[in-house]
């Protein structure tokens, strides 16, 4: 296989590049704009905004070791490790659509325990996002697919942190900048679930086809 965008032709691939833009997306809004929209919208003191700030990553940490434990706990039941896995990732990028409610939640310690059940479920993807690119990916070529859905993944740290001060400028808060990763992480769980095929990607080479 000569580049990793032979990858691009395969349903699978595009459910775990997509999966990890979207994950990247909500991670690194909320690494630069959180602080923000709790002090601006919330109205929080600094110390305040940074204690309240710690909560949904301490649920992140939580949520990497138990999708990690629930992944291997199926398994272990005899699962596919693939369905396995991406039954997890699906669940886990469900629970950002906790976000859209704290767009019209004015109690502030209701938003944040909203938004750390956000950040704590896509917590459960996080710890098993490597280890399901492992089973998709043909065997030797695990580093490509890897690549490739790190480069894909990579993009959204410079799109969700300019897109989301684009929105906030031009209308003046949170709304759109805060509903849009949680409907591309909602479209993430449907890629793993019916986009990602219970099987390793198959990829015959020029070789394989003189053969046959």
């Amino acid at each position: 296989m000569a580049s990793p965008f032979q990858f691009l032709k395969y349903k699978s691939a595009w459910g775990l590049l997509f999966g990890l833009f979207a994950h990247n997306y909500l991670t690194y809004l909320m690494m630069t704009w959180l602080p923000t929209n709790l002090v601006v919208e919330r109205k929080m003191t600094l110390l305040k905004d940074g204690f309240f700030t710690m909560l949904p990553w301490i649920m992140s940490f939580i949520g990497n070791i138990l999708g990690g434990y629930l992944s291997d706990s199926l398994i272990k039941k005899q699962w596919n490790s693939i369905k396995a896995r991406k039954t997890i990732l699906s669940i886990g990028m469900l629970f950002p659509l906790a976000i859209i409610p704290t767009i019209y939640i004015e109690n502030a310690t209701m938003a944040i325990i909203l938004l750390s059940i956000a950040i704590g479920g896509e917590g459960l993807a996080a710890g098993i996002l490597w280890a399901t690119v492992s089973d998709v990916a043909p065997k030797g070529a695990e580093g490509k697919l890897a690549g490739l859905q790190n480069s894909v993944g990579n993009l959204a740290g410079w799109i969700a942190p300019a897109l989301t001060g684009f929105l906030v400028y031009q209308f003046q808060n949170f709304t759109w900048a805060l509903m849009i990763p949680a409907m591309i992480c909602c479209l993430a769980s449907y890629g793993y679930a019916f986009l990602v095929q219970n099987e390793r990607i198959s990829i015959k080479t020029d070789v394989d086809r003189n053969i046959v």
